[in-house]
This record gives structure tokens, sequence and C-alpha cells, in this order.
């Protein structure tokens, strides 16, 4: 489980495909590194993965198929930079919500305004579980959705200078691709 406050971005140091899927690799700092054993989550880009091989400074995951094709991580190229979570531990302070890692679909970019809001479009299948000043967690970020256009599938969320940069959305390009995780409690009711 990971509370949606994102840490760092960490680059693409290698995307392998193979009979299974892929393996993603990345390069990550030294303190990413501490404790960080095979086995454990880490929430890359908002998906939940386990690593499979620590290599100085490098850890790798085997993604699935449906990793792919649900999620962004399918069209990462080396170099490219990922928001990264490491999972909390009983008794961390949750910032932002309690997120899975367990992405729903992808979003678009469809605006991004000066001040920090940016506007997405969702998928048909998500529209009936967004509400307006619920959460949402895109890319692993913890937000709360500013307004909602039912109809439309378009959302709001605004993010401060601090998240702009120490993510990835401040570098998002109008129509890139977001990974989004719905909450789990609005799914629910």
């Amino acid at each position: 489980m990971f509370s949606g406050i994102i840490t760092t971005t960490a680059s693409v140091y290698s995307f392998e495909k193979n009979e299974c899927g892929s393996v993603l690799t990345l390069q990550i700092s030294e303190d990413l590194l501490r404790d960080l054993d095979i086995g454990a989550s880490v929430s890359v880009s908002g998906v939940c993965l386990t690593v499979t091989k620590i290599e100085s400074n490098l850890i790798s995951f085997d993604l699935t198929k449906e990793t792919l094709d649900l999620t962004t991580l399918g069209l990462l190229k080396q170099g490219d930079k990922v928001n990264i979570e490491r999972s909390f531990k009983v008794g961390d302070e949750i910032g932002g919500h309690v997120v899975s890692g367990h992405i729903h679909g992808m979003a678009t970019l469809i605006e991004k305004k000066e001040n920090g809001e940016y506007r997405f479009r969702l998928p048909e299948n998500l529209k009936k579980f967004v509400v307006e000043k619920g959460f949402i967690a895109l890319n692993g970020a913890s937000l709360t959705v500013v307004d909602f256009d039912k109809n439309e599938g378009e959302f709001s969320v605004a993010f401060i200078p601090e998240t702009l940069k120490i993510t990835t959305f401040g570098t998002l390009d109008i129509g890139s691709k977001v990974n989004v995780e719905v909450d789990q409690n609005t799914r629910t009711i």
C-alpha cells in the first residue's frame, strides 16, 4: 500500500520485452535503495510492482502483458522518468490517501494551465467512479478532483509548484496518458 505522496523520480535504464511481458530496469538514488529487498513493493508511476533484481543502483521488475496493456508502463523507453514511492510501513504518516497501485485505466491530459491546474479525460468505464472533491491517484500521486464533468468524463486537479518539481507532471504534454487509480471507497459505494 502507498500514501500517494511521490517522493522522487527515477530514470528508465532499460525496457526489455520477453515471452512473459517485459523487464523494466530503473536507475534509482542511493536513499531509495536503503532497506530495499527483492520482493518489495514499489509504486512506479502509480503501478504497484515487485522488485525482482537489485544490482548496484539498478532495480528490476517483471511486467505482465496485463500491466503493459492497462498502464502507461508499456509506453516507456530508455531515459524516460517515472514517479516513485516506496510502500508505507505501519506507523508512517499517510499524507495523501491509501493507494493500492492497482491501476484501473489511463486518462489523457487535455489542458494545462499556468496556475498548475491540469484537465484530463477519462475512459468511459471510469466516469462513474469519480466525484468532485473526491480522491483520485494519477501516476501514483494522491490528488483531489477540483471539478468533474460527468457527461464529458473530464476532470481537473491542481498541482502545487513543489509537486510539479519533484514528479513527472511538470513535463507532461497535451495528449500524454497517465495511470488512473480511482478511490476505492468511491468505487465500492
